[in-house]
């Protein structure tokens, strides 16, 4: 009985410490928007490049895509090795640049900065509160992904690493030449 109670107590950190990642990369995220006015979110740092706004975009399509690939969530029927954690963290590194799948690109859905973000905010709320609210081991559900069979911990923390990756990403759209020739009309 014992190991039972250690294991419901290391499931019960283990949430914990993802709900706060969670939150905390999306107010990364949010922050790196804060000083980007609506009529610079645009700007491109080159032609083959993404903008703050179409940045915002992409996260949102994301986090839709992977609520519903959360609702069909399967149990897990061979464990899922765990080192994957440590390889998901990763997506928030941009020294190796990946593309996103054009399902996933930005079109110009959003006149505006301030509407992107808000429904970005309304997003990551929605994945916050499947991961406080459900109450399945999340390392025995599982969901498919491109980057192959996650248990839903491993989703989440993906989730949490992608708006980190992009945060970064929108700081280097700031401090690009064509944001600061920009900033400075």
């Amino acid at each position: 009985m014992n190991a039972i109670l250690q294991m419901a107590n290391e499931q019960t950190v283990e949430r914990q410490l993802l709900i706060r990642r969670l939150r905390q990369s999306r107010d990364c995220f949010v922050g790196s928007l804060a000083d980007v006015p609506e009529e610079l979110c645009r700007v491109r740092p080159s032609d083959d490049r993404w903008s703050a706004i179409d940045c915002v975009e992409h996260i949102v399509i994301a986090e839709i895509a992977w609520h519903v690939r959360l609702q069909g969530r399967q149990p897990v029927i061979e464990p899922i090795d765990r080192a994957k954690d440590e390889f998901v963290n990763r997506v928030a590194d941009r020294t190796e640049k990946r593309s996103a799948p054009e399902r996933a690109w930005p079109k110009g859905r959003y006149a505006t900065l301030a509407k992107a973000a808000q429904e970005f905010r309304a997003a990551r709320a929605r994945t916050i509160a499947f991961a406080e609210h459900t109450n399945e081991n999340f390392r025995g559900f599982s969901v498919e992904h491109a980057l192959g069979v996650l248990d839903i911990h491993q989703f989440l923390l993906l989730a949490a690493a992608h708006a980190e990756c992009h945060a970064k990403q929108i700081e280097e759209i700031k401090a690009s030449a064509a944001y600061r020739a920009a900033l400075r009309k």
